[in-house]
């Protein structure tokens, strides 16, 4: 489920829910309060990133450009679109210089990920299909299944249309269970796809309970907690409980505004 798509519903839901008569609540004061820091959240990030760009003008070698460039990738993957993908293009073509299977499928799936979030699914596929997973550490195989989940339920959304719907969850839950069996059983990351596989499937209440759990944890960053909020209220959207979806949306919003996440984040 996209996350600024799920903004835009919260927007909705605040002004088709009525809300005269009811005192107003405090997250949305807060809410409020975060968008007026929008551009400092953002003015926050540059130093980060232009810290990275001088490492990589002292980079001396191609393994050491690849993996400066992977750092400002995954500064912007969430942040900024074109930059991503221009960076995701230069980790697909140090990884090539520098013959590292690991690091060709790394920068794959950097690549799928950019193409799904501007929508490009048959592009998407078509750089999935090319990878070689042959060989490569647990790691990358890992984040291989992870990204084959998250393109196959997206294309999934976008497509609502039989047969390519039920292709697309067959094989979304077949990369779920993969890495279900994969990782620990009650690691963050077990919880993680278990809570989206619940929710991919319409088991709402027991979503709802694992997003929550996910939540719990102390050591989130802010766009992981944006991400399992959105989840919850699109959930909570589904079960009819829409005041409950407004609150778990605006959060979402605020934790998203203090990472800050300018593009899709899926």
């Amino acid at each position: 489920m996209n996350i600024n798509l799920l903004h835009i519903v919260a927007l909705l839901f605040l002004t088709l829910v009525p809300l005269q008569g009811r005192e107003r609540e405090p997250w949305l004061d807060e809410l409020d309060a975060e968008l007026a820091k929008k551009a400092e959240y953002a003015e926050r990030k540059e130093p980060g990133v232009g810290q990275r760009r001088g490492g990589l003008r002292a980079a001396l070698d191609d393994r050491e450009r690849y993996g400066v460039t992977r750092e400002l990738y995954e500064e912007y993957q969430s942040y900024k679109y074109d930059s991503a993908y221009a960076y995701a293009q230069e980790m697909a073509r140090l990884a090539a210089a520098a013959d590292l299977p690991d690091a060709r499928v790394e920068a794959g799936c950097a690549t799928t990920f950019c193409l799904i979030s501007a929508g490009l699914y048959k592009e998407a596929f078509d750089v999935m299909d090319a990878l070689d997973v042959e060989g490569v550490s647990p790691q990358t195989l890992l984040e291989y299944y992870k990204m084959q989940v998250r393109l196959n339920y997206s294309a999934r959304g976008y497509s609502q249309t039989a047969p390519y719907w039920d292709e697309y969850s067959r094989v979304g839950e077949e990369y779920s269970r993969k890495i279900l069996e994969m990782v620990p059983e009650g690691s963050p990351t077990w919880w993680e796809y278990q809570a989206n596989y619940l929710m991919e499937s319409a088991q709402y209440e027991e979503g709802i309970a694992a997003f929550s759990r996910l939540l719990s944890d102390e050591n989130l960053d802010y766009h992981q907690r944006a991400i399992f909020a959105s989840s919850t209220g699109w959930l909570q959207h589904c079960l009819g409980r829409d005041d409950e979806a407004i609150k778990s949306l605006c959060e979402s919003a605020i934790f998203d505004l203090k990472s800050p996440t300018k593009e899709t984040t899926g």
